[in-house]
């Protein structure tokens, strides 16, 4: 039995390694000088070329909102936190002039 025989014959494959498999459309011209190959760039339309670029600036665009958002939220967070000591503070003062004027001292700040 010759050895190209052998491998069919026994389903084992010497030339693959680790059992991936190589792609035969890489190599596969068909006669077509290569036009079918992926290893040839097809060229963009300026009509497509100006669809990638409105969608870069659409994506852009979303992703300066999502990070206005997201900077808002962190200044209310921060602004909630100070709020929350405020008041914590003031519940810890004695005396109810103390308060008074922590509690107005609290709201020209807001």
């Amino acid at each position: 039995m010759s050895k190209a025989q052998a491998q069919t014959s026994s389903g084992k494959s010497y030339n693959r390694a680790h059992g991936r498999y190589k792609r035969g459309h890489d190599n596969n011209t068909d006669g077509d000088d290569g036009v079918s190959s992926s290893r040839y760039q097809r060229t963009l339309t300026e009509e497509e070329k100006n669809d990638f670029v409105n969608y870069q600036k659409e994506m852009d665009e979303r992703r300066d909102r999502y990070e206005r958002i997201v900077k808002l939220s962190r200044d209310v967070i921060i602004e909630c936190k100070r709020i929350i000591f405020q008041l914590h503070r003031t519940v810890t003062v004695n005396t109810s002039e103390d308060k008074g004027l922590i509690g107005f001292n609290f709201i020209e700040k807001l």
